[in-house]
């Protein structure tokens, strides 16, 4: 449909168009969200534009998940990972999952020989199975994080708006200059969940404007 948009000049096709699935994770953000990017660059009379699909961040260095949770985060005790201690949840679904995270988490710290409490790692606690990145986070959703459905394991809690925002690109600066507080929390959390990741969009953009400038 995008190639049929006709010039209404010379009749002939309008733009070049491209599209990649691309993925958060490998822009610098620890986030596994593959996403399809459709670029259309006006042709203004040449027969092609030449583009190039980034394949990852051309600046910064890959963020930890440790590095994106708010600074004023508590982790649990090392006794609330044995069996039986991990805080409870009403929900069934999220029970069942959240043990077992707890069983991948204790196997994935022993073959690294870390202590499961310092191992970071984020649960899709709603999901029909069990969904868990470890030093990662699953696919953001907007369902799933309006309602706290994302789960900090080092924590016992959902992560926050903040954190949620981190995931998806935005930095620490973008942040402060956001009006959080002019949407109702989940619904802020749902539209989080739903947006195309803002470091990946920046790289896009970047090959965009480079290809659409570049000589004919």
């Amino acid at each position: 449909s995008l190639k049929g948009i006709r010039d209404n000049t010379t009749g002939g096709q309008c733009y070049a168009v491209s599209f990649r699935l691309l993925n958060t994770k490998n822009f610098n953000v620890p986030q596994h969200r593959e996403r399809v990017y459709i670029v259309c660059l006006k042709l203004c009379g040449r027969r092609t534009v030449p583009f190039a699909w980034p394949t990852g961040s051309s600046s910064g260095s890959p963020k930890t998940l440790s590095e994106l949770f708010d600074a004023n985060r508590q982790k649990l005790p090392a006794q609330s990972f044995e069996d039986g201690n991990y805080p409870t949840f009403s929900s069934a679904t999220v029970q069942k999952n959240v043990a077992e995270a707890l069983v991948k988490l204790r196997r994935v710290a022993s073959k690294k020989a870390m202590r499961v409490e310092d191992l970071p790692a984020v649960l899709d606690a709603g999901s029909s199975r069990c969904n868990l990145a470890v030093q990662g986070c699953p696919c953001l959703t907007h369902s799933r994080c309006k309602g706290g459905g994302f789960l900090s394991m080092q924590h016992g809690t959902a992560l926050s708006s903040t954190e949620m925002l981190r995931l998806q690109g935005f930095s620490q600066t973008d942040i402060s200059t956001m009006q959080l507080d002019i949407a109702a929390p989940g619904a802020l959390k749902g539209m989080i969940g739903n947006a195309f990741s803002k470091c990946v969009c920046m790289e896009v953009l970047k090959a965009a404007i480079a290809a659409a400038e570049a000589p004919a």
